[in-house]
């Protein structure tokens, strides 16, 4: 069970975040282990994407503070941040790719900062690529331009190009709703290693179906309208 302490990779403590006179997030409390997933179930307008942008460090809270890998985020410089957000990774709905360059064009831009080469890329692509049930060949890789892809693919994308970086938490903003359930299925198995080694998941659904179908494995956290 997720206790309400700090000892955990990832802690919101009594969260609020106001956007002029509407409140998505109200005295918001979890910790996130090392290792484990956390799903957040709500309806539109329940604030899930608020509370990704909030653990991506894209933005602050208005009242209340996150811990994450120890550091109260607050107290942190632009620097420490930025240093913390290196071992995040994140698919949000905002999140932009490359339309008329490559898959693989798009991964080298996207991870150019990591130091990752094109022999790198391929050799840890493929497991993903069979993993989110999309069965690219090289040529494809290499010359298929990203604006082709349908729109659970680019999603597949964006979550490949997360993986890839082996991150210690993992956040996702309602991606596996676009997905097929055999790809949800295949999506968590394949976090098992990766939770083995401590890595975390935070994922936001409103899919009712995804909830019913995996809700006995995970921890819930449900978000009221406000």
């Amino acid at each position: 069970m997720i206790q309400n302490n700090v000892h955990g990779v990832l802690a919101f403590c009594h969260i609020h975040k106001i956007y002029r006179e509407c409140e998505p997030i109200v005295d918001l409390s979890f910790v996130i282990p090392a290792g484990y997933i956390l799903g957040v179930f709500g309806r539109p307008g329940s604030g899930k994407s608020t509370l990704c942008r909030l653990a991506s460090l894209l933005e602050r809270p208005t009242k209340g503070y996150i811990v994450c890998f120890g550091r109260n985020i607050l107290k942190c410089s632009s620097y420490q941040r930025q240093e913390i957000r290196s071992k995040l990774g994140f698919v949000l709905d905002d999140q932009p790719l490359f339309l008329e360059d490559s898959i693989i064009a798009n991964l080298v831009k996207s991870l150019a900062f990591k130091g990752f080469s094109r022999r790198t890329l391929f050799r840890k692509i493929e497991p993903l690529l069979e993993a989110f049930d999309l069965p690219l060949d090289s040529t494809s890789l290499l010359k298929m331009p990203v604006k082709n892809l349908s729109r659970s693919q680019k999603i597949k994308l964006l979550m490949i190009r997360a993986l890839i970086t082996d991150p210690a938490i993992l956040i996702l903003d309602q991606c596996l709703d676009a997905l097929e359930y055999k790809v949800c299925s295949m999506f968590f198995d394949l976090t098992t290693e990766l939770r083995k080694k401590g890595s975390s998941l935070l994922f936001t659904t409103g899919d009712l179906d995804l909830y019913n179908n995996i809700g006995n494995q995970i921890e819930w956290l449900g978000l009221k309208n406000r």
